[in-house]
């Protein structure tokens, strides 16, 4: 779930991160090329690769946002809910503003200086502590009430997918950190965005197991 005052601000990310990729594109003589410097020459990418990182953010909103319309509780715990995700969204936000920002600054020749692969690695170990952060919260989530009965979990198997997810999240972030370290990153990055569909998979997976089974509050 997500408060105002974060979907305002993510809001306003992606407006800017929008308006400073468009802005590069009328710069360009051919805004279908875009040219980055690279450690083995200059690479040309189609222009609509600016426009990645905020479709990211969009999506990043989307998903809490859902939750609002899926998931409803007392005052207390829908506000539980979004402290728990609020510093998670506003500083994955904050990455992915500064990815833009560096990737816009990269196709203008600037910036060169910076190690993009430091930058690269950095921006995951630092994702990879939020995803962390996240999962220790998850646990300690108040119960909330589906809208939709196919959704609807009782508070003694909602703490059990949390624990689970919450698990999970803390070995995916570790695994992130892992990856960071050790690999080159062009293969960081495709491990990086081939694992987060089996991590969101696996979650969904327990969830529908997990309703399939009889609850203990149902037992007692």
């Amino acid at each position: 779930m997500i408060d105002r005052k974060t979907l305002g601000i993510l809001i306003l990310l992606v407006l800017a991160m929008t308006a400073t990729a468009i802005w590069r594109l009328s710069q360009l003589p051919d805004w279908t090329q875009v040219t980055f410097p690279g450690p083995n020459g200059a690479r040309t990418k189609h222009g609509l690769i600016l426009f990645f990182i905020p479709a990211c953010t969009l999506f990043m909103i989307a998903v809490p946002w859902a939750k609002k319309w899926l998931f409803t509780g007392p005052h207390d715990a829908i506000q539980a809910h979004q402290r728990s995700g609020r510093l998670v969204l506003l500083g994955t936000g904050a990455i992915l503003a500064v990815s833009q920002a560096f990737m816009i600054a990269r196709s203008m020749w600037l910036g060169l200086s910076v190690d993009a692969q430091m930058l690269s690695r950095g921006t995951l170990i630092v994702s990879a502590v939020l995803v962390i952060m996240r999962g220790n919260s998850l646990p300690k989530l108040p119960w909330l009430s589906a809208r939709f009965p196919a959704h609807q979990l009782d508070a003694w198997q909602q703490a059990r997918i949390r624990r689970f997810a919450g698990r999970l999240s803390i070995a995916y972030g570790l695994a992130m950190i892992a990856v960071a370290a050790t690999l080159p990153v062009p293969t960081m990055v495709v491990a990086v965005l081939a694992t987060a569909p089996a991590y969101v998979a696996v979650n969904a997976w327990y969830g529908h197991r997990l309703r399939r089974e009889p609850s203990h509050l149902t037992q007692a």
